[in-house]
């Protein structure tokens, strides 16, 4: 990701979390299941099937070598979650708009117009999120 600030570098978090529901009959034994496979070698076999990134610092380096997933391995140790509303997926087809509408064909003396326009159309729905 493109930085402001070298010395302080952020990228924005993109994650999944696993949980249990408090109500459920086994809630001990899916615990369990989710803390084997967050560390042991089903945690790399899973990574290597899946192609995404690790969450855990000791699979960092590894990750760094794989062409695909380098980007993403070297950005794990400053990447923030950015978003705290209340609805993401409205946020996320926001983003989406926005890319959609960055790439259509303008005129050369309309596209910085056009381009503020579009990021702040995509601001306004996020703001509206929150």
């Amino acid at each position: 990701m493109l930085q402001l600030s070298d010395d302080h570098p952020i990228n924005a978090a993109n994650y999944s979390l696993q949980s249990v529901l408090a109500k459920t009959k086994h809630s001990n034994e899916a615990w369990a299941m989710i803390d084997y496979l967050a560390h042991s070698g089903a945690n790399k076999e899973y990574l290597k099937m899946t192609g995404k990134p690790t969450a855990l610092r000791i699979n960092i380096a590894d990750q760094k070598k794989i062409p695909e997933l380098a980007p993403f391995a070297s950005q794990l140790l400053t990447a923030e979650n950015w978003y705290r509303g209340k609805d993401f997926s409205a946020t996320n087809k926001a983003i989406q708009d926005m890319f959609h509408e960055w790439v259509q064909p303008v005129s050369d003396e309309k596209v910085l117009q056009y381009h503020k326009d579009v990021l702040d159309r995509a601001a306004g729905k996020i703001n509206q999120t929150f």
